[in-house]
């Protein structure tokens, strides 16, 4: 589904992204792991429209979108959530979703249709008709997943979705991505919380510096030393 071949990405003379090389395949929940600076984000950004690559290519479903605006990319069928979330804080929980499904839908009473269907699978049904902005931090966090949905995703990158939040609603959310994933969305989650990427993802992708460190089998790569050293430095 995602093809991602020698990226780089630099921000004057810092390096983000050097030379990856990478692979997603349709209906998979794959993991992205490293430690903070590694390029996990800027990844996301550069698959998403956010950031031009320096150099390399990006492919979805066979075709070429380096370089596409995110909104051409939402139209492609990639979708991402922010680790920070920002909702439209004087909008209706309906209306930041309402906001997502105009990317598909033309019409508003479809737009309504799509958003409520979408706060229902995220258990947010009876927060609609409130302003974003009176959210807790695990309900604005669902919220970022149901603006994501509401364009109609094939390919779902999620960034540090359940960061901040207590043991119950980080179940919660695993469930959430569990269910989307057998929807039929092929999912890509940064996820520093090891418990739950190593109970949602079969495979995953380890970064360091920019680079590919390690990639396979989510337990294979845990226990890899160079993932360890990553994380906690030589001699841990």
């Amino acid at each position: 589904m995602l093809e991602i071949i020698n990226l780089t990405k630099r921000f004057g003379g810092l390096e983000a992204l050097s030379g990856l090389n990478a692979t997603v395949e349709e209906g998979e929940l794959l993991g992205l792991i490293g430690p903070n600076g590694s390029g996990k984000t800027t990844l996301f950004n550069c698959v998403s429209g956010v950031l031009p690559p320096t150099e390399g290519r990006i492919r979805f479903m066979g075709e070429d979108v380096t370089g596409r605006k995110p909104w051409e990319t939402a139209r492609r069928g990639i979708a991402r959530s922010y680790q920070i979330v920002r909702p439209f804080a004087n909008m209706t929980v309906l209306e930041n979703v309402m906001a997502g499904a105009f990317c598909r839908e033309s019409r508003y009473s479809e737009a309504q249709k799509a958003a409520e269907g979408i706060l229902e699978t995220l258990g947010l049904s009876e927060k609609a008709p409130l302003l974003a902005k009176s959210l807790n931090l695990g309900e604005r966090k669902k919220l970022e997943i149901g603006k994501a949905l509401a364009t109609k995703p094939r390919l779902l990158l999620l960034d540090e979705v359940m960061a901040g939040l207590n043991p119950s609603e980080v179940a919660e959310m695993a469930e959430i991505v569990r269910g989307l994933n057998r929807g039929g969305i092929t999912v890509v989650m940064i996820e520093h919380i090891m418990e739950a990427i190593t109970s949602l993802c079969e495979r995953l992708i380890a970064l360091n510096f920019g680079k590919l460190i390690k990639e396979g089998p989510t337990r294979q790569v845990i226990r890899d030393p160079s993932v360890a050293e990553a994380y906690f430095g030589k001699g841990n």
